[in-house]
């Protein structure tokens, strides 16, 4: 009975597992979440150029950056820009549990979160973020 329960609960644990790939997708929804909500009201999101992901090792803890090459319509015009955004990646013991939460997102002129350690942008826009990007997953 004790095997039968071992064995059951490393299964769960290892079929629970997200792989990185799949945290990855998770993570760049939320970043689109996130560009399309700092947008200024006269530009649209229209889709992705390049995505890059890497882990943010100059941040203590488990942070994951994803960096979006976005296409912006403003006024029926195509624009390109870059977008960053850092998430604290977080998994629950045994992976069991994916819960990424954004530490800030930063666009030509606009930057929301934590950067550097210091609240950039109001702590309403910072809670508003997270709400929108939370809710992309």
């Amino acid at each position: 009975m004790k095997k039968a329960f071992l064995s059951l609960l490393i299964l769960l644990a290892v079929t629970a597992c997200k792989s990185r790939n799949e945290a990855d997708a998770i993570l760049r929804n939320m970043c689109v979440a996130g560009i399309e909500h700092i947008l200024p009201s006269d530009m649209t999101y229209k889709g992705l150029n390049q995505v890059t992901y890497e882990d943010a090792e100059e941040i203590k803890g488990t942070f994951r950056r994803v960096n979006i090459t976005a296409d912006l319509n403003e006024s029926g015009f195509t624009e390109t820009r870059d977008f960053e955004c850092v998430f604290n990646d977080r998994h629950t013991m045994f992976g069991l549990q994916y819960s990424p939460e954004i530490h800030y997102i930063e666009g030509e002129d606009v930057v929301i979160g934590y950067r550097n350690g210091i609240m950039v942008g109001s702590s309403q826009d910072y809670v508003d973020l997270i709400a929108v990007t939370s809710g992309a997953k």
